[in-house]
């Protein structure tokens, strides 16, 4: 299939050489110049071009990921000034190149409009420049409109596609018009004119042209399917036969019927009609790696067959590097990534190649694990990718993909600049660690014991149910010696420490463990290799969820690389992506990066995101909410800062400690609203956080939760209210202890006074000092959290600063904004107790105005 193609695009490459026909009627000997022409004007143009590929491949170690591979091989050669003259050469080859089609073209059309085939208004003169400018015009407009409906790739195929049809078309014709007597019409005698092999020649160049010809995708098939009957109808009008006429456009609606039935589709989680399935199985094999420094590393190779035979090309290969196993054992039944990311099999169907490795000190790999994404990690999955692009089964075109930890390696694997990583889907990857173990200084507690508890199962091949998934044993490697194999690498796995130990004592984020030597935070966020990441040039296309735990980590992920990239957030916990086909949207990406189909992916805005109309909730736990998919340009889409204050009074909706009012106006008069905090206080065991490790999701009724903490409550909503973006709380506070951790949240409560989540954010108040951040965040608070930026409580008020992670939500009208701020998170978080009755006041005065800020954006459109 690739050389079919290439020899498409080299066809239009050496069109043009058959030009040297047109003078051979003023020839001396134009059987003998003809010939001569012909082959030394191709001839010429071969040498040129193998010079140029030459030269090309000579200076280059990647022209094919190069856009402009002329001046980049120039530019290694003569510097920047060679790179300048070449793209000034390239300039005026095309301005000579496209001046001499508007010189050439419009005359065809012109002579045409003349003897009637073209309507008559092509075929007038300028009176002063005696040029058919109406000729000139209209095809100036047909090519600037090819070139609209379609890339530079798709219309050389088309107009090298026309060009075989007609050259076949000759070749047919040659064979039967050759033979006949002109001075006699309608009698047929010897060929006049025999060339050497001449009939041999035209059966060859009508084969040849059928085989290329049949290149053609649905696009050109519709395109010159249409042009062809369209002009057959032209003609018969002209000529004065109607029923021609009428027979052609009924083929016309039988060309067309068919074509629009089956139209290519390529849209987020939509992607039809560009090839389909060629494979029907799979073969997978199990061995080690050995890395540079003699650890051996798991992976699974899983390549496609038809009908129980491998592919035979090369192919793409996609892969992910796991900690939580690449294959197991599952009551005795084998389970591969393809049970754990179903959405890949679709690529198997297509004609990729699918890889799996453990992690070291994970699955049946040997080493150990130091707390995790140690940088020798990284080193590996560098390794991992250049081998597999090595292999003979492999076209050298890589690309990752994977979920949570499985989506942090690739912006790791990316940071190591591998030279074959060409795009990664990390699906709900972290940026920060600091951020997600410690939000506002507040140790996620839970999480990370959870999390400990799953990994140090799973390091001891041990049986771990993850939510309704069973992990482990882990598989061996293929062969007699496979289980002696993965014993010795079980037996490794030992050393690998308490990771929740390691990271309760680093609660600053410079924090230094002395047991690995390492500061954890600083060293192993994937955030500190930006720049590395930004280097490799590898495409990259970031997943999250508004219940998920890292959609914040998503858009500065977005914010802060300038790879190609696109973003989609979806209405998801941390294991969804219901109603989403993310096997197409996997595919439609990787068809892009990694086999050059344009299927108009990166000319789509970058951001897709849904902006939700109903809580999670109220569809039950599997399913997502109501609402809308929405494009942008940027993250965050254009919205208002709308501030609503906290207030006074009673809202009536909710028996919390002070049940105030959320409202549009700023208080005119100094007040507070204090209370004890309520330990008790929690978002429960199934929430954005405890789906990570596998627990539970869908949020209940907040109002239960709402009633132990202050709340502040808005009059019911007289038109709908969109929310686009990050929240941010600005609460000003005192205390009666040196510290105190404070949890701000949003939900809408509806009519019937249910209260729906909607985000979150927390901050320990002596962690509230601002810095200038080390990367973009949108305008949000950063903190440094450095053990000289802590601020105890001294009884002053203070003013909090706290962003919420971003969401999209539609408050309906008639509806109610609830912003809730409580002391502590039970189930997830560790807020200690420093005093026997710890109290929390909100201050809401005109110097002190506590409240929230909305970014407000324009209503959805279908």
């Amino acid at each position: 299939d690739g050389w079919l193609n290439v020899l498409l695009l080299l066809m239009f490459a050496y069109g043009g050489f058959e030009a040297a026909l047109i003078p051979m009627g003023e020839a001396k000997d134009p059987r003998r110049d003809a010939p001569f022409a012909l082959l030394v004007g191709l001839g010429a143009v071969a040498v040129a071009y193998v010079l140029v590929q030459v030269t090309v491949l000579a200076t280059l170690t990647d022209p094919a990921a190069n856009d402009r591979p002329l001046a980049a091989s120039a530019r290694m050669m003569m510097g920047e000034s060679g790179a300048v003259l070449m793209t000034v050469a390239a300039m005026l080859s095309v301005y000579g190149w496209t001046s001499g089609g508007m010189l050439n073209i419009p005359r065809l059309t012109m002579a045409m409009a003349d003897r009637g085939d073209l309507p008559k208004v092509l075929g007038r003169i300028h009176p002063r420049y005696h040029t058919p400018y109406v000729s000139i015009v209209g095809v100036a407009v047909a090519i600037f409109l090819l070139s609209l409906q379609g890339s530079l790739l798709q219309n050389i195929s088309l107009a090298t596609v026309s060009r075989m049809i007609t050259y076949g078309l000759v070749c047919a014709t040659v064979l039967t018009f050759r033979r006949w007597d002109l001075s006699r019409p309608g009698a047929v005698g010897e060929a006049r004119f025999r060339a050497p092999a001449g009939q041999t020649l035209a059966i060859l160049g009508i084969v040849v042209s059928l085989v290329l010809v049949v290149r053609m995708n649905l696009r050109e098939v519709v395109s010159l399917g249409a042009v062809v009957t369209v002009a057959a109808i032209h003609w018969a009008v002209v000529r004065g036969h109607a029923g021609r006429a009428a027979a052609a456009i009924v083929l016309l609606i039988g060309m067309a019927a068919p074509a629009l039935a089956q139209q290519r589709v390529s849209e987020p989680g939509r992607y039809e009609g560009w090839s389909a399935p060629q494979y029907d199985g799979w073969q997978r094999t199990a061995q080690y790696l050995t890395m540079d420094d003699g650890v051996r590393i798991a992976i699974d190779v899983i390549r496609p067959t038809r009908g129980g035979a491998l592919h035979g090309d090369p192919l793409p290969v996609v892969w992910t590097h796991s900690r939580y196993h690449r294959a197991s054992m599952v009551d005795g039944r084998l389970t591969t990534i393809l049970d754990w990311s179903p959405s890949i099999r679709r690529l198997l169907q297509h004609g990729y190649i699918v890889a799996a490795a453990d992690t070291r000190g994970g699955g049946a790999s040997f080493g150990t694990q130091q707390a995790f994404f140690m940088p020798r990690e990284s080193r590996d999955a560098f390794e991992i990718t250049e081998w597999l692009a090595s292999q003979p089964w492999s076209d050298g075109r890589i690309g990752m993909f994977g979920r949570s930890y499985l989506g942090i390696t690739q912006y790791f694997a990316a940071s190591e600049k591998p030279p074959h990583l060409k795009a990664i889907f990390p699906e709900m990857a972290v940026f920060d660690f600091y951020e997600f173990i410690y939000p506002g200084g507040i140790y996620r507690l839970d999480f990370m014991t959870k999390w400990q508890q799953l990994t140090s199962q799973l390091d001891r091949s041990a049986r771990f149910d993850w939510g309704r998934r069973q992990l482990g044993p882990a598989a061996p490697m293929d062969g007699d010696s496979g289980s002696a194999w993965l014993a010795a690498a079980i037996a490794e796995h030992g050393g690998s420490g308490d990771i929740q130990g390691y990271f309760a004592s680093v609660p600053f984020r410079n924090s230094f463990n002395a047991t690995l030597g390492a500061q954890l935070h600083l060293e192993r966020s994937p955030s500190s290799r930006l720049g590395e990441i930004q280097a490799s040039g590898v495409a990259v296309y970031h997943l999250a969820g508004w219940f998920d735990m890292f959609p914040r980590d998503a858009t500065l992920w977005f914010r802060n690389l300038t790879n190609p990239q696109k973003l989609i957030i979806g209405p998801w916990y941390h294991g969804q992506t219901n109603g989403f086909d993310l096997g197409a949207e996997q595919h439609r990406w990787f068809d892009y990066w990694l086999k050059g189909v344009d299927n108009g992916i990166m000319r789509e805005p970058p951001v897709h995101y849904f902006v939700m109309t109903t809580g999670q909730e109220a569809a039950g736990g599997d399913d997502s909410p109501d609402g809308i998919w929405a494009a942008s340009a940027t993250w965050p889409p254009r919205a208002t800062a709308a501030r609503w204050f906290f207030g006074g009074g009673a809202s009536g909706s909710v028996g919390s400690a002070n049940d105030g009012v959320l409202a549009r106006t700023a208080p005119v008069t100094a007040a507070a609203d204090r209370y004890v905090i309520d330990f008790s206080t929690t978002t429960g065991t199934a929430n954005r956080w405890t789906n990570g490790y596998g627990g539970g999701l869908g949020y209940p009724d907040m109002t239960t939760n709402e009633a132990k903490a202050l709340t502040w409550t808005s009059a019911p909503l007289n038109a709908d209210l969109t929310v686009v973006g990050h929240p941010i709380a600005r609460v000003w506070v005192t205390a009666n202890a040196p510290d105190t951790d404070v949890f701000v949240y949003l939900s809408e409560v509806d009519a019937a006074g249910r209260s729906h989540y909607v985000t979150e954010g927390a901050l320990r108040a002596s962690r509230r000092t601002s810095h200038a951040a080390p990367y973009q965040t949108f305008g949000l608070p950063w903190r440094r959290h450095f053990p000289e930026d802590v601020r105890p409580l001294a009884g002053e008020a203070v003013e909090l600063a706290i962003d919420l992670h971003p969401t999209a939500r539609v408050f309906p009208r008639g509806s109610r904004i609830r912003v809730t701020v409580a002391g502590a998170d039970r189930d997830n978080t560790f807020s200690p107790m420093l005093v026997t009755e710890p109290t929390l006041t909100v201050h809401r005065s005109p110097a002190r105005p506590s409240g929230i800020e909305l970014p407000v954006a324009a209503s959805p459109q279908p």
